[in-house]
């Protein structure tokens, strides 16, 4: 049975979205108005719809669009609902309706060919709101003091699927969303679009209440919380609690400006105090669900079923003192059950570690597998920040390999449990375009007994900038180069993230996000490696590249 993924989406938003899409037999009041003759753009009943003129960009204050509409990637129609005005592309003509809510908030886009058959084929819908509602499966893309709004997506599938002709039709719309999403035009004063840069779009002005904050992740609401100071120009350089991090995250932010503020609670606003008071609790929430861990202090014994036999193992961690002339190190020992491990010995271990205190931690590697862990953080003979892993088995105490970076330290941002409890977050180093510290995350195989890095991209630790030393044509999607736009000679880039195989993803100074192709071998000169694209180096394409070794 095909699912009719539109009006059950519809159905299910209504206490939550006030009605938002429902398809309407009364269109008396409407504010929207559609400016196209492409008779495939059509209301419910278009007949009560006027055709208005194309909203004039000049005469709105403080409303700067990511991209102007004369440089859009693509040619196409203006769509006009109130204040926002977006333009499907000729490549849709003949392929989808509109359909307008009887709310007057916003407005749903849908494939025709699969409303035809079923009624399905809803590919996303545009809310305007004086209030920031749960958001199901989508994203706040623009705000101004009074508004917020929003694009949500389907949550099932939500197209005649066993006709391929219409599912590979649906699909190549759906893809284009991302694309359509740039022409987007806000007719108000003091529009911010640069919502891909914060956590929490709108947080200055709109509450999150603690539903809006479950979908994200641990590290993110971290991240959210320096967010708010920041926007009021705050330097986190000597606030301690990694400030010298946060700084390097904000100086990436092309709408952060350092005014070297200090910044208290008290300087916040009513919203803000309170989405700093709800991301504590979804905090201390999150935590509480974490997989079990426990700090093993220097000269500790606890006592625990480490193996899962049923009975608990006393485990010690204590430093053995120089030994064999490593006067300048210190030599970890785990004892369990009276059973000494020198994790120092390079031969059998290889822990090499310049302090010991507070640094073994018992873990879970994840909540699902019942795996309990020592971690050691190890900070190796050059300072290469490394947390080893041993599994005892079998009587014994089995080295399960390392994931780069201190997991678990009290001292770093980074939370290893930061994401759902199934993965530990690491940090790693990559060599494409430059040497550069990125965040990837890993899963441990039981099976294999070691730890896997299962990253699908590696996000960029620090944000640096680079001025481009010629133009540079980046894609709005990893996987083509369908659509394109040029970043020009002198702007300033950052490094977002990159799969170190075939894509970089970075934005210019004006926040638009875009994507090259690299390749994965390396070239002959250092970690130079030429982009597919244009032949160069990336030497020449970008400023100020840092190479270690």
């Amino acid at each position: 049975m095909k699912k009719k993924q539109l009006l059950l989406v519809l159905l299910s938003m209504t206490m939550l979205l006030a009605s938002c899409g429902k398809e309407s037999d009364d269109r008396t009041g409407t504010r929207a108005s559609k400016n196209t003759t492409d008779a495939s753009v059509e209301t419910e009943d278009s007949s009560d719809t006027n055709t208005a003129a194309p909203i004039s960009m000049d005469s709105y204050t403080n409303n700067n669009p990511l991209i102007p509409r004369d440089q859009l990637p693509y040619s196409g129609t203006e769509y006009v609902y109130d204040d926002i005005s977006i333009v499907f592309p000729d490549s849709w003509d003949g392929k989808y309706q509109v359909q307008e809510s009887d709310n007057n908030d916003g407005f749903a886009v849908i494939q025709t060919a699969s409303y035809n058959v079923d009624e399905s084929g809803f590919l996303f819908y545009i809310q305007k709101s004086d209030k920031l509602d749960y958001i199901l499966n989508g994203h706040v893309i623009a705000y101004t003091p009074e508004y917020v709004y929003t694009i949500e997506f389907p949550t099932d599938v939500s197209y005649v699927y066993d006709d391929d002709e219409i599912s590979e039709e649906y699909q190549s719309m759906f893809n284009d969303i991302k694309v359509i999403e740039n022409s987007l035009f806000i007719a108000e004063d003091d529009v911010n679009y640069k919502v891909n840069e914060y956590i929490l779009p709108g947080s200055d002005y709109f509450v999150y209440s603690e539903s809006n904050l479950e979908e994200f992740s641990y590290n993110d609401l971290v991240h959210a919380k320096k967010e708010i100071y920041a926007r009021h120009g705050m330097n986190f350089e000597s606030t301690g609690e990694g400030g010298w991090y946060f700084q390097s995250y904000f100086d990436g932010m092309t709408w952060y400006e350092d005014k070297n503020a200090t910044v208290s609670y008290d300087d916040l606003s009513k919203n803000e105090q309170e989405n700093l008071d709800n991301i504590e609790k979804e905090l201390e929430s999150k935590e509480a669900s974490f997989p079990y861990c426990q700090i093993i202090y220097d000269g500790e014994t606890i006592s625990v079923d480490i193996d899962g036999d049923g009975a608990s193992e006393e485990i010690s961690y204590y430093d053995n003192g120089p030994e064999n002339g490593h006067d300048l190190y210190f030599h970890p020992v785990i004892s369990i059950d009276g059973e000494e491990y020198q994790v120092w010995d390079q031969e059998q271990y290889g822990v090499w570690m310049d302090d010991v205190a507070d640094h073994c931690y018992l873990v879970e590697v994840d909540k699902y597998s019942g795996v309990y862990a020592l971690a050691i953080l190890d900070y190796g003979p050059s300072d290469d920040e490394v947390t080893d892993f041993f599994v005892y088995k079998n009587d014994t105490l089995v080295n399960s390999g390392y994931i780069p970076g201190f997991c678990f330290s009290p001292d770093s941002v980074i939370n290893g449990f930061g994401g759902y409890g199934i993965t530990i977050t690491g940090v790693a180093t990559v060599w494409l375009p430059e040497t550069s510290s990125v965040y990837a995350c890993y899963s441990y195989n039981p099976t294999e007994d070691s730890f896997e890095d299962c990253s699908a991209e590696y996000v960029y630790k620090y944000s640096r900038e680079h001025e481009l030393l010629q133009d540079l044509e980046v894609s709005f999607r990893s996987e083509d180069r369908d659509y394109t736009y040029t970043f020009k000679k002198g702007e300033n880039v950052y490094f977002i993230s990159t799969d170190q195989e075939t894509y970089l993803k970075l934005k210019n100074e004006d926040g638009v996000i875009g994507y090259i192709n690299i390749g994965s071998s390396y070239g002959d000169d250092e970690y130079l490696d030429m982009d597919s694209n244009t032949g160069e180096k990336f030497t020449d394409i970008f400023e100020g590249l840092v190479f270690a070794g």
